[in-house]
């Protein structure tokens, strides 16, 4: 238990010697929600004590400075030295995500984690930087997105990743093994070259596509239920 002149000192000058520390209290994790408000309610002093813990002011913290938009609010730029990024560091409140036209990413990305831009329906265009490991469930999902250079370094494309996205055409990486399940359901994409090291294909991979023509490589083992369903498919080759 704190005073909230205290938590609200710390929250001003983070980097100063005074430090939030844990009490003997169980340690309860808080949604973005609740730490916001009760943040608020300690700036303004609408409190006098509080259960609030380091990890939540750090957070907050780190919201606040990997990203920052342009003062339009249609370029989002993540810091340079930023590894990972989330729906919780983009989506600051600072500026419409609907807005936003353009990311710019680090070369020092290695994940784009789960939802990251889910929602950013304007969104037309992002660098993917050599380095990115990991592209999580949901990270495009409902994008204007309409063409994505995916760098060889990528290993992981979540499911759901591009799906209702305008996504018409991708380059995927030589290091994608799996297509994820629903990956480039609903999209526009009209055709695929799938690089040799890829042994499957999830369920409804590419379910209600725009699918015309799709190359599969000889090291394909498995393909999953209705993964082409409501494309425009005339005819597949399978190896």
């Amino acid at each position: 238990i704190y005073t909230a002149a205290l938590l609200k000192s710390w929250f001003e000058h983070p980097d100063s010697s005074t430090k939030v520390k844990e009490d003997s209290c169980d340690l309860i994790k808080l949604d973005k929600e609740t730490d916001t408000r009760l943040l608020s309610k300690l700036k303004t002093e609408e409190i006098e004590y509080g259960y609030v813990f380091e990890h939540i002011l750090l957070r907050q913290k780190k919201i606040l400075t990997k990203a920052h938009f342009d003062k339009e609010g249609q370029i989002l730029y993540i810091a340079q030295g930023t590894e990972s990024i989330d729906s919780e560091i983009i989506n600051t409140g600072e500026y419409d995500i609907t807005e936003v036209r353009k990311v710019v990413l680090p070369d020092s990305i290695k994940i784009i984690g789960k939802d990251s831009f889910n929602g950013f329906k304007n969104l037309c265009e992002i660098n993917l930087p050599d380095g990115l490991l990991k592209i999580e469930s949901g990270a495009f999902t409902h994008t204007a997105l309409k063409k994505v250079e995916m760098p060889d370094s990528v290993e992981y494309l979540g499911e759901k990743a591009f799906s209702n996205s305008s996504i018409e055409e991708i380059r995927l990486s030589e290091k994608i093994h799996c297509i994820q399940e629903s990956a480039f359901s609903s999209t526009k994409l009209k055709t695929i070259h799938l690089r040799d090291g890829c042994t499957s294909i999830a369920n409804y991979a590419f379910e209600n596509s725009s699918l015309e023509k799709i190359e599969l490589p000889q090291s394909l083992r498995y393909i999953g239920k209705e993964a082409f369903m409501n494309t425009e498919l005339s005819e597949i080759r399978i190896p």
